[in-house]
């Protein structure tokens, strides 16, 4: 991890400071100028969704659908302690993540 940020705010200045670092729009992945992110509302997320549910529903109606059966998928059974680490992070409230130089940076929502 390069760097930790509390707030949406903190997380946009070590952004925009971290492409300028590393040069990365003209030599990496970076197509713009960093430091504008902003947390979807209430309202785009259900939107969000259900776009989302709608898009999965006609492509299982056509036989489309990105997600198959495999040997590697079905039958999959939850270690009780990986069990936990997933219900950890899903109950984490008041905290959201970022990928920041391809690592999961936690930060507080404001």
């Amino acid at each position: 991890m390069l760097d930790y940020a509390n707030t949406l705010e903190q997380l946009n200045d070590l952004e925009e400071k971290y492409i300028a670092e590393y040069d990365s729009i003209k030599s990496g992945y970076n197509i713009r100028e960093g430091g504008n992110n902003k947390l979807h509302s209430e309202e785009s997320k259900q939107r969000m969704s259900e776009a989302q549910k709608e898009a999965h529903a006609r492509r299982r109606a056509n036989g489309s659908d990105t997600f198959k059966k495999t040997r590697f998928t079905s039958g999959w059974e939850w270690s009780e302690e990986q069990k936990a680490k997933l219900s950890n992070r899903a109950t984490q409230k008041g905290r959201t993540w970022k990928l920041v130089d391809g690592k999961r940076t936690w930060m507080e929502t404001v």
